[in-house]
């Protein structure tokens, strides 16, 4: 197959993301809906592209099942994150967001350091100018735009000197030269300064302690399209990276330990952390913030795990957190309106009877937060046990009982919205009428929520026939 082909996908968000920023409806609806055919027809040529695995682009490149899974993840994620906008009105900066998914999307399938580098850059630094929001940004997306340019460019000095370190050690900056190095000498200090500091750079794409301070206030701050997309893609892409980093040059130094004992005490800290922060948290985005921290630290534990099994519960545990925060946002956006003296959308007094209000948004809601809790049967408590059963198999013993742990008090902070929205007493009785397109985009969810948590074996076969 011609290498050219592979990156098409890639190709396609930073066309039309070209296109759209040179028209006037480049925030507009029209804009939405080219953005939701375009990543379609970029996720439709991930299936279609006659790819064999193997190294392109000078090595620089490389596509096996585990780019064919986090590509599709990404760039579902995205069609998802553009549907909800135009379901709900709400209208980002949308050619910075096909810029940010291009990078991520790349992030999947590099073979790399520098390439690591730049398509880290080309998703943090679009994003933070979508959050910008343009002349009519609020307070709130002015802060999260900032914070979030700002940690970015400490993440990126410190992905910068991991790369430089890891450079003069091995004389490349290309995963299958470095593991070579590795074959035939010793992990010095400089080597293993330079992965510790890679991996700190990525984990600010995760959002793992202690990286994490840009998540929850950028998600806050920002309309909920680009807050799902700061959830979803921005971790299952910085996964893809973190996977790809230790499996590919340095999957000896991780048997070895050196980048076991980071992920794992970063994961029991990112557990602890969004966790218990969590706990006081009254507003639904900002609690999803802290449930992402939360899940950074779940999907550490899989890595930590350091085998196959481990990987699958990962991918698992990103499908289950896919589908859990989508209706979560829906019923934010739609709940309540900041105007007419009504509750401020996502909080709980805007959730307080939304059961009889919308029935089919607040079930949706209501398995999403009980997803991301692990309530079983669904797919959250599935790919939690998948976790803990990797991590003790792998010998994380600490990391399993912190996994098992730290899901009590996401208990409790899902189990206070759940309460609002079929317990409480809503502030008006009128009915919250449905548009049919968001109708059908609830019930898929649902539909796939449950079957994903009932029957989870036909995921992991593929999964398992993917790596």
């Amino acid at each position: 197959m011609n290498g050219l082909l592979l990156p098409l996908p890639e190709t396609i968000l930073v066309v039309l993301g070209l296109f759209l920023l040179g028209r006037r409806w480049r925030a507009a609806r029209r804009g939405g809906g080219l953005v939701v055919a375009g990543t379609l027809a970029a996720l439709l040529l991930e299936f279609v592209l006659p790819r064999q695995s193997g190294f392109y682009g000078f090595g620089l490149y490389l596509w096996d099942g585990t780019a064919l899974f986090f590509q599709v993840f990404v760039l579902a994620a995205t069609a998802c994150c553009a549907l909800l906008g135009l379901l709900t009105g709400a209208r980002p900066r949308w050619p910075f967001l096909l810029f940010s998914a291009a990078g991520l999307v790349l992030q999947a399938a590099v073979n790399d350091f520098l390439l690591l580098f730049l398509a880290w850059t080309a998703s943090f630094l679009p994003a933070a100018l979508a959050l910008a929001g343009g002349r009519e940004a609020s307070a709130a997306e002015e802060e999260a735009s900032v914070k979030t340019l700002f940690l970015a460019m400490v993440g990126g000095v410190l992905l910068a000197l991991g790369i430089a370190l890891i450079f003069g050690v091995a004389g490349s900056t290309r995963f299958d030269v470095v593991a070579g190095v590795l074959e035939t000498h010793d992990l010095t200090p400089a080597l293993a300064a330079g992965l510790l500091l890679v991996l700190a750079g990525l984990g600010f794409t995760i959002g793992a302690v202690p990286f994490h301070f840009w998540a929850p206030d950028a998600q806050q701050g920002a309309s909920i399209p680009l807050s799902a997309f700061l959830a979803v893609a921005f971790k299952g892409a910085g996964c893809a990276a973190l996977l790809r980093v230790l499996d590919l040059p340095f999957g000896g130094v991780a048997v070895e330990g050196v980048a076991l004992a980071a992920l794992a005490l970063t994961a029991v800290l990112s557990l602890a952390l969004g966790s218990l922060a969590g706990l006081p948290q009254r507003n639904g985005k900002r609690l999803l913030g802290y449930a992402g921290i939360a899940h950074a630290g779940f999907f550490l534990a899989a890595l930590a795990a350091n085998s196959r099994a481990g990987s699958h519960a990962l991918c698992f545990l990103l499908v289950s957190y896919f589908l859990a925060v989508f209706p979560v946002l829906a019923a934010i956006a739609l709940s309540a309106s900041p105007t007419g003296g009504r509750p401020q959308p996502g909080t709980l007094a805007a959730f307080a009877g939304l059961g009889r209000r919308a029935p089919l948004l607040a079930w949706a809601a209501a398995l999403g937060l009980a997803s991301l809790a692990g309530i079983p049967p669904l797919p959250g408590f599935f790919a939690r046990f998948l976790i803990v059963a990797a991590a003790w198999q792998g010998g994380q013993y600490g990391v399993a009982a912190a996994a098992v742990l730290f899901s009590v008090p996401l208990l409790y902070g899902a189990l206070a919205l759940i309460r609002a929205i079929f317990v409480e007493e809503p502030a008006e009785e009128a009915p919250l009428r449905l548009e049919p397109g968001m109708r059908a985009f609830l019930a898929g969810g649902v539909g796939v929520t449950l079957f994903c948590g009932l029957w989870p074996g036909p995921l992991l076969a593929w999964l398992g026939r993917l790596f």
